[in-house]
């Protein structure tokens, strides 16, 4: 019963460090060019891109396939996804950061773009 007085304390100590950790949390971006519903153009390599904080890891994962980058100094990455063959299945784009320290990595943001195929034109737009 004497430590039920430093569980107050110990819940604090626990909000300051997720506090902390989302403060670090960098600031990933997605081109604007992709979004819920999209068509990717079948058997051609697939540009994804976007904008974090310079030496951020970036994953990016689509269909079955997991690419990495790393964001430049001006804060700009890139992956390419592998050709695929034409699908009628809707698909999830997840998009996620880490910041990569010392102590391993903190998790950052993560976007997931997802929705039945629909006809319509190509994204817009072009690569940083």
């Amino acid at each position: 019963m004497k430590d039920l007085h430093l569980f107050p304390s110990i819940l604090a100590l626990a909000a300051l460090a997720a506090t902390a950790a989302t403060s670090l949390a960098a600031d990933l971006r997605l081109s604007p060019v992709f979004g819920d519903h999209m068509v990717l153009q079948r058997d051609k390599p697939v540009k994804v891109w976007g904008w974090a904080d310079s030496g951020e890891k970036i994953t990016v994962e689509f269909a079955g396939q997991r690419k990495t980058a790393k964001a430049a100094k001006d804060g700009t990455w890139q992956v390419v996804l592998d050709p695929m063959s034409v699908s009628a299945q809707g698909r999830t784009l997840t998009v996620q950061s880490k910041i990569i320290t010392n102590p391993p990595a903190l998790p950052s943001r993560r976007f997931m773009l997802d929705g039945p195929p629909e006809e319509g034109p190509e994204g817009r737009g072009g690569p940083p």
